[in-house]
């Protein structure tokens, strides 16, 4: 969306010229009779639509580009229909119903999918499911951050449009970590290997990510889920083994204790 420079003003501008122009007329009706709506038009409602209609052709062919963003000129007069090269920020100069500017943020922005219900940018889980090799299913909570290239808005623009995020970044998320995940078993994937894995998400992210006009941030794998079988599965087994270090451990202490006995009575 484009920022005309006059847009604060020019609509009370025309609230206010169609206002005067409505008492003017009544006002001037009623003093003169019928044979003033010929005179009003010529000395006060032509003049008057000339003026804002000329503020309005100005209005829309002066855009403000701000700092934090890129503007994408659609345009009839170019191959393609769409300028070469993007304007950046400040005031320029459009051709109205010609040319029209998309405009583009160029700052970090993030994007979120979470199983928690108000954290991601979907209401809802929102967590990637995937596979491990050995078949079991794992949760992936997940940050993207990223930017878009301002040299590269174009490329963009023909790739993706404004939708880039719904039709490219949601879905290249979805189908990198899968295809990790789907690389590891699912002890691997809770164990020593999770650092690996978000390294190998970060490293395929960043590739794919920047072939599309897009510079890569940051990645965070913000948590990873299992299910409840097998979380009450791994839960027993670290409960046996506790138990079985526990009973381990008191099989020393008796064992300890039987030969420090031995000890004192060989000493008497």
């Amino acid at each position: 969306m484009t920022e005309n420079i006059l847009d604060p003003i020019l609509f009370w501008m025309w609230f206010c010229f169609i206002l005067i122009s409505l008492y003017s007329f009544v006002s001037a009706m009623l003093r003169f009779g019928w044979l003033t709506p010929k005179k009003f038009v010529y000395l006060v409602l032509l003049p008057g639509l000339l003026v804002m209609g000329g503020l309005s052709v100005v209005n829309a062919s002066l855009i403000l580009i701000n700092p934090d963003k890129v503007g994408v000129v659609i345009s009839v007069f170019s191959e393609g229909g769409v300028q070469k090269k993007p304007i950046t920020a400040g005031r320029h100069w459009i051709v109205p119903l010609f040319e029209t500017v998309l405009v583009y943020p160029i700052g970090v922005q993030s994007y979120t999918m979470s199983s928690k219900t108000l954290e991601g940018h979907k209401i809802g889980d929102d967590s990637i499911t995937a596979r491990t090799r050995d078949g079991k299913e794992v949760h992936i909570d997940c940050s993207l951050t990223f930017r878009i290239d301002p040299d590269k808005v174009i490329e963009l623009h023909k790739l993706w449009q404004d939708r880039y995020v719904d039709v490219f970044i949601r879905p290249i998320l979805r189908s990198m970590i899968r295809t990790d995940v789907s690389q590891y078993t699912l002890e691997a994937v809770n164990s020593n290997k999770r650092r690996t894995l978000e390294n190998n998400f970060k490293r395929h992210l960043e590739k794919v990510i920047t072939q599309n006009g897009l510079v890569f941030d940051q990645f965070f794998l913000r948590n990873i889920g299992f299910s409840s079988e097998y979380m009450a599965a791994l839960k027993k087994q670290q409960t046996a083994k506790a138990q079985a270090e526990a009973e381990a451990q008191a099989i020393i202490i008796k064992a300890k204790a039987e030969a420090e006995a031995k000890r004192i009575l060989g000493d008497e």
